[in-house]
C-alpha cells in the first residue's frame, strides 16, 4: 500500500452421479479421436509436434479402452521411474542452492528435505487416479478441445472424485461442483497435480515451477516499479516505514530531476537474489496516462534461466479509467494514515504544500491503480499457484490419491 501511495501522489472422494451421458458438444473433456475410430475423453497438454499429450483418468481406460490399457499402463511405469530420478536430482540441487539463504526456518528447504524422503514411497501402493499418455500424432485423427472454463470444471470434477465425469455436460458438472463448494470462477486453476504420478517434464518447465513456488513463498521477491524507481512490495499495508519512504522519496525527485541511475535499477536486487540462490522474481510495473485519466498495471514472473540470465515467464496486465471509478472511490485513501504520511513527507522535501485539487487527482489516480493492481495481480497469482509445487499440502501417496 505504501509504495502504490508514493507512486500516486508523486505523479500524480468418488462420488457416483448418476446421469446419462451428455452428447460430445456438451462435455467438458477434450476429445481425441484415433484413427482406428477409438476416442479418448481426456485433458489434452500443449501439444509437441510429433506426439499428443493428455491426461486420463486411470479407471476410466481401464473400463472404455480396455485393449490400449495395458500398453498405456506400461508407458505410465517407465515414464514415472524416469520422472522419479529427474525430480530428485532437480530437489536435491535446488535444496544446496538454497543453503546460501542462510535461514533457520525455510518453508521451501524443509518442503524439499519431506519431499525428497517421501519420493522412495510415492509410486507404492495403489496407483493415482490419473496419468498422463503420450501417442504419436499419426495414430490421431482429430483433436476436439474445449473452452478453458470447460477445462478447469473437469480438472475439478476430478478433484471433487466423480463418477464418469468425462461423459457429464457442463451443466450436469457445474450443478454438481457447486453443490461442493467449488469456485466457479477463472480464478481456481484446479491444480491436479497431487492425483498424478511425479510428471516427467522439461528443464523449461521444471524452473517455472520452482521459480512460481518460490514467488509465492518468500517475501522478499516481490518488487514494484515505476520508472526508475524499485521498492519491495511485502503486501504489508499495516505500518509505514518512514525511512523507507523518505528514501523512495529522494530518490524519485532525483530521477524526475534528471539524475538517471547507470545501470538498470532492478539489478541490484537481481543479484542479490541470485546469490542467495534463488530464480523467481515478480515485478509489478506501474503506468499513469500523460493526462493522469488511465492507469496500467504489469506483474510478470521473472525466472533466472542461466548465470546472470532473466527471462519473462507469465505476465498479467490490466488497464483501469479513472473516470470508470464509483463516486466513493477516493475515501477509503484518502483517510488513510500512509497517505497523510506521504503527503507530509513530500511537503517536507520544500515541494511545497500538495494543493487539494492534486490531491484529488491523485487519490483517483490512487483509486485505480489499486483495482488494476488487483486485476492483474489475481491473474498472475492464479497463473503462479496453477505451476508451482503445492508446499501446503502434505503430500499424497498413491492410496490417498486413489481414493479423492
Amino acid at each position: 500500500m505504501m509504495t502504490n501511495v508514493l507512486f500516486i501522489l508523486i505523479a500524480l472422494t468418488p462420488i457416483p452421479v448418476k446421469t446419462g451421458p451428455a452428447s460430445p458438444d456438451d462435455r467438458v473433456a477434450d476429445q481425441v479421436v484415433l484413427r482406428d475410430g477409438s476416442v479418448v475423453l481426456c485433458q489434452v497438454l500443449p501439444n509437441h509436434s510429433d506426439r499428443v499429450h493428455m491426461i486420463v483418468r486411470r479407471a476410466w481406460v481401464e473400463k472404455r479402452l480396455p485393449e490400449r490399457a495395458a500398453a498405456w499402463l506400461h508407458q505410465d511405469r517407465l515414464s514415472r521411474q524416469r520422472a522419479l530420478v529427474d525430480r530428485a536430482q532437480r530437489l536435491r540441487q535446488w535444496r544446496q542452492e538454497r543453503q546460501g539463504l542462510g535461514e533457520p526456518a525455510d518453508a521451501i528447504g524443509s518442503w524439499i528435505d519431506a519431499e525428497l524422503a517421501h519420493l522412495d514411497r510415492r509410486e507404492a501402493g495403489e496407483p493415482f487416479p490419473l496419468m498422463v499418455v503420450s501417442i504419436p500424432r499419426r495414430e490421431v485423427s482429430r483433436i476436439d478441445e474445449q473452452p478453458e472454463h470447460r477445462r478447469r470444471m473437469l480438472r475439478q470434477g476430478w478433484r471433487a472424485g466423480f463418477d464418469r465425469v468425462e461423459m457429464m455436460s457442463e451443466t450436469q458438472l457445474q450443478a454438481g461442483l457447486q453443490d461442493r463448494g467449488f469456485a466457479p470462477g477463472a480464478i481456481d486453476p484446479a491444480p491436479i497435480d497431487d492425483l498424478l504420478p511425479v510428471p516427467a517434464e522439461s528443464n523449461r518447465r521444471w524452473l517455472a515451477r520452482r521459480a512460481s513456488t518460490e514467488a509465492l513463498t518468500d517475501p522478499d521477491l516481490r518488487f514494484s516499479r515505476f520508472g526508475d524507481l524499485v521498492l519491495p512490495d511485502s503486501g504489508d499495508a499495516g505500518t509505514v516505514d518512514q525511512a523507507q519512504m523518505a528514501n523512495a522519496v529522494g530518490n524519485l525527485i532525483g530521477s524526475l530531476l534528471g539524475n538517471t541511475p547507470g545501470t538498470d535499477p532492478m539489478k541490484a536486487h537481481l543479484d542479490r537474489i541470485e546469490a542467495s540462490g534463488r530464480i523467481g522474481v515478480v515485478v509489478t510495473m506501474l503506468e499513469t496516462s500523460p493526462e493522469f485519466d488511465r492507469v496500467a498495471v504489469e506483474t510478470a514472473l521473472l525466472i533466472r534461466t542461466a548465470p546472470g540470465r532473466w527471462e519473462t515467464g507469465t505476465r498479467r496486465r490490466a488497464e483501469v479509467r479513472t473516470a470508470d471509478l464509483p463516486a466513493n472511490a477516493i475515501q477509503p485513501l484518502a483517510a488513510d494514515p500512509q497517505v497523510r504520511a506521504a503527503v507530509q513527507l513530500l511537503n517536507g522535501f520544500g515541494l511545497g504544500q500538495v494543493d487539494p485539487q492534486s490531491q484529488q487527482r491523485g487519490l483517483a489516480v490512487g483509486a485505480a491503480t489499486q483495482r488494476a493492481l488487483g486485476l492483474a495481480r489475481s491473474a498472475l497469482e492464479a497463473d503462479l499457484n496453477s505451476v508451482a509445487l503445492r508446499l501446503n499440502r502434505a503430500p499424497i501417496g498413491p492410496a490417498d490419491g486413489a481414493a479423492r
